[in-house]
Order: C-alpha cells, then sequence, then structure tokens
C-alpha cells in the first residue's frame, strides 16, 4: 500500500509487471484491496478482494463477476528500481484535494521491486 497525500493506493506485482489501484474495495468499503489475490483471467492480470471475492482487472478496473462494480486503475512505471504512479489527485496549496487538479508521478518504495 502506498500512502500518497493521505490517499491509499494499492501496488501489485503480477507476472505481468507492476501495477496500481486504489486500495478501497467498492463493494465492501474497507481498505482491503492489496490484501487481495492476485491472479490472471483470460490473460488478463487480475486481484481478487479478500471480502467478498470479487474478481477486478488490474488493466481495466472492470469487475469480472460483478459489472455493478469496479475500481479506479492508475498508470505505473519502474525506472531504475523505483516505482511511480500516475496518482489520482495533486494538493493544492489549502492542502486540500481537488479533482480538477492534474496528476504527478510519486515514487513509491522499492520494497517489493
Amino acid at each position: 500500500v502506498a500512502l500518497v497525500d493521505g490517499y491509499q493506493y494499492a501496488i501489485y506485482k503480477t507476472k505481468h509487471g507492476i501495477f496500481a489501484s486504489d486500495h478501497l474495495d467498492p463493494h465492501s468499503q474497507a481498505l482491503v484491496l492489496a490484501r487481495g489475490i492476485v491472479g490472471e483471467k483470460n490473460g488478463n492480470p487480475t486481484i481478487t478482494s479478500p471480502l467478498y471475492k470479487e474478481v477486478y482487472d488490474l488493466t481495466t478496473g472492470e469487475c469480472l463477476s460483478d459489472p455493478s462494480y469496479s475500481i479506479k486503475v492508475y498508470p505505473v512505471e519502474v525506472r531504475d528500481g523505483d516505482v511511480y504512479l500516475k496518482t489520482a489527485y495533486t494538493l493544492n496549496t489549502s492542502l486540500s484535494k481537488t479533482a480538477t487538479q492534474k496528476p504527478r508521478d510519486v515514487t513509491v518504495p522499492r520494497f517489493f521491486v
């Protein structure tokens, strides 16, 4: 899990590469997705929620087991062993999050690369 400006992102290492999504499970509303089971379906990397077992495609965020759910996924790049993730929000000078601000690259610790 990467905590960036108070927001939690789940980071996954799969045989397909490194992926990132929201850490929040949309079904249970619990911060648990990073504790899910990494897998594969139809050649695409997936994460299975540890609580209600929904399966999410890590490339699209689509829930493969229940189309009423989805997760946000974020672009990830590995440079010189460091993981960079394009975050959902950046902080403005008043330290509040706004959806209108541009995303930014954030370095994630390299504990698993």
